[in-house]
């Protein structure tokens, strides 16, 4: 992340599902930018994810409903009951006014645990049918489909029906005839199968700035002119992390959309990302980014950059030839993004940089970053290096470079205190990684509330030097550096 000022001119057993939104492609009568299959089906998920989400808040169980409600929000962005119950149960919980004091009833809790249990069905159901009778006229929809279902509500009856497989270039399901046709080189466009030599040509003529590949969902847009497959792996790449990322983290923030797309640019050179650079208005040199790029800055909506070719060392510049290269840096600055720009809303505009308590927006982003997806769930992975490109060798992880430099870790007294200026001491990133890690899940996650608490501060830029005093108040700091060492002495890489 850039800290720097831009001058421009769970509910149990669900998870959040794998696609961004399609294209509009046929109207009905009561969603006119759905298909009639998928108003019906997408209606049966609207009403199944309320009665979830009331039956979580007669539990007392806010985060379960807000975890229903953003899930039927994946599924049908442009449902206005869901929008509304999720900011009136949002706006609740977030001034500890939405349930009266106690523990929830036995029947509440009875009520949820059943509802939990009937509702992932019939959205199968609906969902599953939704998807077979699009599939002939509708197949880029059907597939969508296919992926929710898999990913969401996977029931033994609508598996058997729909035969999904997974593509792991797109971090997707679809059906296993359209997993046969990606692998063959086909695409799936506009609503429609493109034969590989056609997309070839199309690559050709999205090659250049002046008419580059723009693909979207409900909330990122992504500006490229690397290949077709390659936009659409780092779209679906986005949009799967951005689903986990609000399923898991963001009922602990205050966190709104920002209002518009997000941008992405993703470039094949240094020379095309100075160039981008210049045409967006950013007041900086191609040379001073790294793989992947978000400036902080009281604008709306800043955007990522990132590029296929990456400096090494001092002054080589090495071209990486697929997205994995790039991918843990990248998810750091996407992380930085939703962070920044879902919490605009609230955040003070006279700043554009945090001063203070830099290390909390490092260790979540960096933390976060060392996650890889396998189709069905996410997990930290601790590698020991990661590789460059060919011939180039490979870098010790924050991990290994940790494990490797005990002695150089610095008391957390020292660390925390460091100011924006201060934090750029070598090495930092790294400990920050682990201390992400640690405030996370480590003690059991007893720290996490604390640490969740004062990063809705530092995200809203209203970090001081007292913060992290503030909001671990009544912690003893000698224990807690002791609990931090023997985390660092006991942790295992892959």
């Amino acid at each position: 992340m850039g800290m720097k000022a831009v001058v421009l001119l769970g509910v149990v057993g669900i998870a959040l599902s794998p696609h961004a939104s399609a294209v509009p492609q046929q109207r009905s009568k009561g969603a006119p930018d759905l298909t009639k299959p998928e108003a019906v089906a997408f209606a049966t998920v609207e009403k199944e994810m309320l009665r979830l989400a009331a039956a979580a808040v007669a539990a007392k169980d806010a985060a379960g409903a807000e975890r229903a409600l953003r899930l039927g929000l994946d599924v049908w962005p442009g449902s206005t009951k869901l929008k509304a119950e999720l900011e009136r149960v949002h706006k609740l919980a977030a001034a500890g006014k939405a349930f009266p004091p106690g523990p929830p009833t036995a029947a509440a809790r009875e009520k949820l645990v059943s509802t939990a249990a009937a509702a992932p069905d019939a959205c199968s159901k609906a969902l599953g049918e939704a998807a077979l009778l699009l599939r002939p006229d509708f197949p880029e929809r059907s597939e969508r489909l296919v992926g929710i279902v898999k990913t969401s509500f996977p029931t033994e009856e609508a598996l058997a029906k729909l035969e999904p497989a997974y593509f792991a270039p797109y971090f997707t399901w679809f059906s296993k005839g359209a997993a046969a046709r990606l692998e063959a080189g086909d695409e799936l466009l506009d609503g429609k199968w493109i034969p590989a030599d056609r997309v070839a040509d199309l690559d050709s003529s999205h090659s250049t700035w002046e008419n580059p590949w723009v693909l979207a969902d409900e909330t990122h847009e992504v500006n490229t002119t690397l290949p077709l497959r390659t936009a659409k792996q780092i779209l679906h790449y986005i949009g799967q992390f951005r689903r986990h990322f609000f399923s898991r983290y963001g009922h602990h923030w205050d966190l709104r959309h920002p209002g518009g797309k997000l941008p992405v640019y993703v470039t094949q050179t240094r020379e095309e990302l100075g160039e981008r650079l210049r045409k967006t208005g950013m007041g900086v040199q191609q040379g001073e980014l790294g793989y992947a790029t978000y400036f902080l800055s009281p604008s709306p909506r800043m955007p990522i950059f990132a590029c296929f070719e990456i400096p090494i060392g001092n002054s080589d510049i090495v071209r990486v030839p697929t997205f994995d290269f790039i991918q843990i840096k990248f998810t750091r600055e996407l992380t930085y993004q939703l962070l920044f720009e879902y919490s605009k809303h609230g955040a003070n505009k006279s700043r554009a940089h945090l001063e203070h308590q830099c290390w909390s927006t490092q260790a979540i982003a960096r933390y976060l970053g060392f996650h890889k997806y396998d189709g069905l769930e996410w997990r930290l992975t601790r590698p020991q290096e990661l590789p460059l490109p060919p011939g180039q060798g490979a870098l010790d992880t924050p991990f290994m470079w940790c494990k490797q430099n005990r002695s150089k870790i610095p008391p957390l007294k020292w660390y925390l205190a460091l100011d924006r200026k201060g934090f750029e001491f070598p090495s930092s990133d790294d400990i920050a990684t682990l201390l992400g890690w640690f405030l996370i899940e480590g003690e059991g996650g007893k720290y996490a509330p604390r640490f969740y608490a004062l990063l809705q501060d530092v995200i809203r830029i209203e970090d001081t030097p007292k913060l992290f005093e503030e909001r671990f108040a009544g912690v003893d700091k000698a224990e807690l550096q002791k609990e931090w060492e023997r985390f660092l002495e006991t942790y295992t890489l892959d």
